[in-house]
């Protein structure tokens, strides 16, 4: 295993993943290779999956981020990636929130593909929960909680590692009752699935997480 694989290899999700799975149809590189001509076979590799221009700006930043510390260890004598052509520029989005009856018309559409009434699910889970995503795809059955007589969702945040606790809501609740649990997917499957499914709702909207606390966009 070369150098850079070494240093990549613990990145599974995210940056590390997608380079790994680049690696495969194409071939190893090393730190001697990652140039221009790796950067622009690279990105196109990516913009086939149909991510958004800003999920690849956070792709190539992380992976800047690695050959930064690689050289800063001494592993990368090399410098080609910090051209000013080696880089995705970010799109601003204007922020739109699904109001309470776009929610429901989610809740109660009537989808073909099970994928997407899962990721509308989940989606809502987050919406009537206030949960960050990494915290609300992974409810399960056990963190719901009778307190004082009121049932409420109670877990550990991912990010801060604090104990949490809302109430439950009835939308969740109701979701609970006639289909279960929504299945775990991962971040980006979420945020491609969900605009797959506003849209076939009928909710044409650049959609961010809905919620109380905080707004946290799953873009275009």
């Amino acid at each position: 295993m070369n150098q850079l694989c070494q240093r990549i290899r613990c990145r599974l999700s995210g940056c590390g993943q997608k380079y790994h799975d680049f690696c495969k149809i194409k071939r190893l590189y090393d730190f001697k290779d990652i140039d221009l001509a790796f950067f622009f076979a690279f990105t196109k590799y990516l913009g086939a999956g149909n991510y958004s221009t800003n999920y690849l700006n956070k792709i190539i930043g992380t992976f800047k981020t690695i050959l930064n510390d690689a050289k800063e260890r001494g592993f990368n004598p090399f410098d080609h990636y910090k051209s000013k052509k080696f880089r995705v520029t970010r799109v601003k989005t204007t922020k739109v929130y699904l109001n309470e009856d776009e929610l429901l018309k989610l809740f109660n559409f009537k989808f073909i593909h099970d994928y997407l009434r899962n990721a509308a699910d989940l989606f809502l889970f987050g919406a009537w929960s206030s949960f960050r995503v990494s915290d609300f795809k992974k409810v399960i059955k056990e963190n719901v909680e009778l307190y004082k007589g009121r049932e409420i969702i109670k877990l550990q945040t991912v990010k801060t590692k604090k104990a949490i606790a809302v109430p439950l809501h009835d939308g969740i609740k109701k979701i609970i009752e006639l289909r279960g649990y929504p299945k775990s997917i991962s971040k980006q499957k979420l945020n491609d699935y969900i605009k797959i499914a506003c849209k076939e709702a009928g909710i044409d909207k650049t959609i961010v997480k809905y919620t109380s606390r905080n707004s946290e966009q799953i873009s275009r």
